[in-house]
């Protein structure tokens, strides 16, 4: 494992102490069996993309503070909010513009 992927499990381990939480209890709001969990933590194997997202969702940080581009670690975002951008992400081109035509929002096609 190199110096960087080492960073980023410190970043998750460093946030589940904060939150004085258990692993048993990060497995289960993560939805993954425990010994699957402390595989990942300890890097067999490193933590696919969508599996650093789910850790960042969960523990509520931001994807680039788990990466190392950002010294800010929590997300700007309720959870609220990732819950709704999430689902205006996931829906289709029409139906996008028609919220983006309820909400005032410009294009930027």
């Amino acid at each position: 494992m190199d110096a960087i992927e080492q960073a980023i499990l410190a970043r998750i381990k460093e946030a589940i102490e904060g939150q004085q939480m258990t692993q048993a209890e990060l497995a289960r709001r993560m939805g993954l069996p425990q010994y699957r969990l402390n595989r990942l933590l300890n890097g067999h194997p490193f933590p696919r993309l969508s599996e650093l997202q789910r850790f960042g969702e969960t523990l509520n940080l931001s994807l680039p503070y788990l990466l190392g581009i950002s010294e800010k670690g929590q997300s700007d975002l309720t959870p609220r909010q990732r819950e709704v951008l999430s689902r205006y992400q996931a829906i289709d081109t029409g139906t996008r513009l028609i919220v983006d035509k309820i909400l005032d929002i410009k294009s930027s096609k």
